[in-house]
């Protein structure tokens, strides 16, 4: 099917070499994320800290890979790596409340705003911050039950 290469910006010497999905890889990928389930939010909000402690432990290396791949200083590689744990941590604190059924009152009628997972949502993401696209777009819509792919 063909393949994708990442290569050093600076010299162009081989990084990695990742096969591309076939048109039949790609819809059990799909296929896959339609059945999916969501977890609990208590089990999604666990799962997103879990991740932000992942990033955290290995800070590091996730920072050196951005650097070698997009040829960005490593202080701001650093930098990306913190911004999302933040918005990991923000958004584990805050989806109780911001995914919290809403009792309206509209004209005298009782009436309710809730939010339902839509299913699969498609993120497609320039890779100039590949962490932080990635964070700002797949967190909040895991947390609020969809699956993503990318």
């Amino acid at each position: 099917m063909g393949n994708y290469c990442s290569k050093n910006p600076f010299d162009q010497s081989l990084i990695a070499e990742f096969d591309l999905d076939s048109p039949q890889g790609l819809e059990s990928k799909v296929l896959k994320a339609s059945t999916y389930k969501p977890l609990k939010l208590n089990n999604r909000i666990n799962k997103v800290l879990a991740l932000a402690a992942y990033l955290q432990e290995n800070r590091k290396s996730l920072a050196q890979s951005i650097s070698l791949e997009v040829a960005k200083p490593l202080k701001e590689s650093r930098a990306e790596i913190d911004k999302c744990i933040k918005l990991c941590h923000y958004y584990a604190d805050s989806a109780e409340e911001i995914l919290k059924i809403e009792e309206l009152d509209i004209d005298g009628s009782k009436a309710y705003r809730s939010y339902e997972p839509l299913g699969i949502v498609l993120g497609i993401m320039p890779w100039n911050f590949p962490f932080w696209q990635v964070f700002r777009f797949a967190v909040p819509t895991i947390l609020a039950g969809n699956s993503v792919l990318l």
